[in-house]
């Protein structure tokens, strides 16, 4: 069958067999011969010059994606480098979130300091959330219970008129 059709794939799907298992026994009878596939990305050795070019990117960007991205390094020989040299990648976010913090500690309101440290407002309360966590503040599902609507009574309230039954003496009305 293969003779007739040439091909490995073909003869397997005529014959209804997988296509591994052919491949396996024309391997295996010489029938055919492995050909070691043409890398079409060849790899190439980073020059000590392109390194001082992502060291200087990864100074400015504060990204190790960011800098590969913008030289055209692989992402990996980048991120290598930056591990041997005992650096990380600041994610970009984090200078957004200080910036953002430091603007609500000094008075700002969440959603001026959220543009202003060029965020979204749901990231601003996500990112106030999360530190408020971190000092111990009960927030949102974890804050204790306290109803919805709740009565409040201060000394300049009007004191009620006693709910009295209509058979009750009037030294009970207290009491009822």
């Amino acid at each position: 069958m293969l003779d007739r059709l040439g091909s490995v794939s073909l003869a397997a799907k005529t014959l209804g067999i997988n296509v591994q298992t052919c491949f396996h026994w024309a391997y295996k009878a010489g029938a055919v011969t492995r050909k070691p596939r043409a890398n079409p990305v060849a790899k190439q050795s980073a020059t000590q010059q392109q390194k001082d070019e992502f060291f200087a990117v990864l100074a400015r960007a504060g990204s190790v994606s960011v800098a590969a991205r913008e030289l055209g390094l692989a992402r990996s020989q980048c991120v290598s480098w930056a591990r041997h040299a005992g650096l990380g990648s600041i994610h970009p976010g984090v200078g957004k979130r200080a910036e953002f913090l430091r603007l609500r500690e000094a008075g700002v309101g969440r959603m001026e300091a959220a543009a202003a440290a060029g965020a979204s407002r749901k990231s601003g309360y996500l990112w106030e959330n999360e530190r408020d966590v971190a000092k111990g503040r009960a927030v949102g599902s974890r804050a204790p219970g306290v109803p919805y609507k709740q009565e409040v009574i201060t000394a300049l309230a009007e004191p009620s008129a006693p709910v009295t039954a209509p058979d009750a003496p009037p030294e009970l009305w207290g009491l009822v």
